[in-house]
């Protein structure tokens, strides 16, 4: 009776507490990985705890979400990143910034995009193939989302219009303009760019994640000015990527709050389901367009949250029933 009974128990052990066990073991193997990786520092005990909770339910979130992806069932993958111990309200906060104001209020001028031809379209494209798109940026805690998508379409035109550019500084949109790490939007950047007669470089006025409770001196280094701001029809699919094609980066809010936004990875972003097209949240900008082998049409997005967020800081968010709000609100820089 004894042998049996020990056989029962080693037989439970084996099958069933040592797998729990690894498990639980590879799980906090995970926790100290990230926290390494990412250079978490804890102030106490219980924000420690409080963060590890957090962690543990977004590993198992992407878990079940990959397992998904596995199976075919969903087109995108998730990984753990830099968020994996913050809620989706906190991204939210920290992250998120685009703030739409009232377009008729800004003094620059509102030229409306005019569709051309779109036979000339190709199946994919992608600006970065011309050199014209600036290397991601990140923006760190700061809600300053569409000051990094204003100055990176920007740079972008002016690399496809000129050769060259330095990196503009979008500190100096935070301090000086009536935006700031609190929101903003892209527009009125530039709508202050041109009161300003003004567009200055981030060697003169460097990125500091926060702001300043004055706005510093700087200089006008940049030989350009901005004219007006081209607003592309919303919801014109068609329109928006014929703009894209000949016109350049272009600037796009978007929703940007759901988990599985923060945790992109990689793959076509098509969730219909949490990514309300009428909740805007963030800002990106628009750099290309393509259709994958298996027939999935996505835009290609740069973001501001760095180059180990998404596919190497980029996320293609599909191109149908206007997922998250991409063609919601497009618009992009003049210049002389």
């Amino acid at each position: 009776m004894g042998e049996i009974t020990a056989c029962l128990l080693a037989s439970t052990f084996n099958n069933y507490v040592l797998p729990y066990l690894v498990h639980i073991h590879s799980r906090h193997l995970k926790w100290e990985a990230f926290k390494s990786n990412h250079n978490k520092n804890y102030t106490s005990e219980e924000e420690h705890d409080y963060r590890m909770r957090n962690f543990f339910k977004k590993l198992d979130y992407i878990e079940t979400h990959n397992d998904l992806h596995a199976k075919g069932q969903v087109k995108h993958t998730l990984n753990i990143n830099k968020f994996a111990d913050h809620t989706k309200e906190e991204v939210h906060d920290k992250y998120c910034g685009y703030k739409r104001g009232d377009l008729d209020k800004l003094e620059i001028k509102k030229v409306p995009y005019t569709l051309g031809s779109t036979n000339e379209l190709p199946t994919n494209f992608d600006l970065r193939d011309y050199d014209y798109v600036t290397p991601v940026r990140d923006q760190g805690s700061c809600g300053a989302c569409w000051a990094f998508s204003a100055m990176s379409a920007l740079e972008c035109l002016l690399m496809k219009e000129r050769g060259s550019v330095n990196h503009l500084s979008e500190q100096w949109l935070i301090d000086c303009s009536d935006m700031n790490c609190s929101g903003g939007w892209m527009a009125s950047a530039y709508d202050f760019m041109m009161s300003k007669e003004a567009v200055v470089e981030d060697k003169s006025y460097p990125y500091t994640a926060a702001e300043a409770e004055t706005c510093h001196n700087f200089s006008n280094n940049v030989n350009t000015s901005i004219t007006g701001v081209c607003m592309i029809e919303p919801y014109n699919e068609a329109m928006l990527m014929h703009a894209v094609y000949t016109k350049g980066c272009i600037c796009v809010a978007l929703n940007g709050s759901p988990d599985d936004f923060h945790h992109y990875e990689s793959g076509v972003y098509t969730n219909y389901k949490d990514c309300d097209p009428n909740t805007m949240t963030h800002a990106a900008t628009l750099c290309g367009f393509g259709t994958t082998q298996d027939g999935v049409k996505y835009w290609l997005l740069k973001n501001s949250w760095g180059t180990d967020w998404g596919e190497e800081g980029y996320v293609r968010v599909g191109r149908e029933n206007n997922t998250c709000g991409i063609t919601t609100a497009p618009s992009c820089p003049l210049i002389s």
